[in-house]
Parts: C-alpha cells; sequence; structure tokens
C-alpha cells in the first residue's frame, strides 16, 4: 500500500560538470525556465581550487528538477553508453520535439518498447539521458524497437549558439538516427 502522506515527486537531481553549460541547454534547446539559483550568473566563476556546488532549478511545463554541479568527482569522457536510466517528458507532439531538437542540432534517436508509447531519447551535454515521450496515439510503424545507441548519440554543445555538433566515438551498433 502506497504511503498516504507521500503527496508527489517534488523534484528530482542532476548532475552536470559546469552549471552554466547546463542552463545553456535545458534553457535553449529544451525551453526550460530557470526558476532559482544558488550563484549569481553575473559574477565570474570560483577559480578552480575554491569551486563549491552551485545549482540551478529549472521548470518544465509541471516538471521541476534541480542541476548540481558536481566539480570535485571524476568524470569519465563520456558517461552512461550503455545504460538505460532516463528522465522522460510527455509532450503532445514528438513532431515538434524532434523539430526543437534538429534547430539546436541535438542527436537523438525514436524508440518504441512494449508499452503504448513511442518516445525520442537523447542526453544533455553531461550525459544525461532524456526522453520526449507520447504515452498514446503515436504510430509504431518504422519506429526502433529496444535501447537507443547511445554512443551514436554524443556531442559536444556550444552554450553561445545554443547548438550540438556530434563527435565520433569508436564503433557504433549500426542503429539510424535521426
Amino acid at each position: 500500500m502506497a504511503d498516504p502522506n507521500v503527496l508527489h515527486l517534488a523534484h528530482y537531481t542532476i548532475v552536470v560538470r559546469d552549471i552554466r553549460l547546463a542552463e545553456a541547454f535545458y534553457a535553449k534547446v529544451m525551453d526550460a525556465d530557470v526558476i532559482r539559483r544558488s550563484w549569481n550568473p553575473v559574477e565570474p566563476d570560483p577559480p578552480e581550487g575554491k569551486k563549491h556546488r552551485r545549482f540551478s532549478q529549472f521548470k518544465l511545463g509541471s516538471v521541476v528538477f534541480d542541476a548540481f554541479e558536481e566539480p570535485f568527482g571524476p568524470w569519465p569522457e563520456r558517461r552512461n553508453l550503455t545504460q538505460h536510466p532516463h528522465y522522460a517528458f510527455e509532450v503532445k507532439s514528438l513532431k515538434e520535439s524532434s523539430i526543437r531538437l534538429d534547430e539546436h542540432n541535438i542527436p537523438y534517436e525514436w524508440i518504441t518498447f512494449n508499452g503504448p508509447g513511442v518516445g525520442i531519447y537523447f542526453s544533455d551535454p553531461d550525459g544525461n539521458h532524456l526522453e520526449y515521450i507520447e504515452s498514446r496515439g503515436h504510430s509504431k510503424e518504422g519506429i526502433k524497437f529496444g535501447d537507443p545507441d547511445w554512443p551514436r548519440l554524443q556531442y559536444d554543445f556550444d552554450p553561445q549558439t545554443g547548438k550540438g555538433r556530434l563527435v565520433n566515438l569508436p564503433e557504433s551498433t549500426g542503429t539510424e538516427t535521426h
């Protein structure tokens, strides 16, 4: 039985390397609103030895999430290339979402599973996996069944232009991306 005292998920947190880069991606590419910060964007970044965890809180539709900068831990060159944990955002139109990603040169892949939905999978600049999903009403014809080919969906993001640039990683599984 569910705990009647729990109302809903209040927010979730993603880990990022650079809070400015994260803000540029989520505000420009996904059109999220920045609703709170623990830092002042007009002040210079702290020097290397004096960095601390900064965060920005975003709202996208009815979803609230935080991006926490993690300046202390080791970061592999590319993360989560074989795992499926992701954050899914229900959308009215996958077509509109794919157009938005195309405008920003963000690589993605159309995927379906056994459930009724179809999703577009992509990642933020730090490798956090994301999905735009239409839970009902989208045809599954011609849509790949199974996991995204994450290595083929890697890119570098320019926060000034709000555009991605594909990076070449070794060997792909050969799936098609849009």
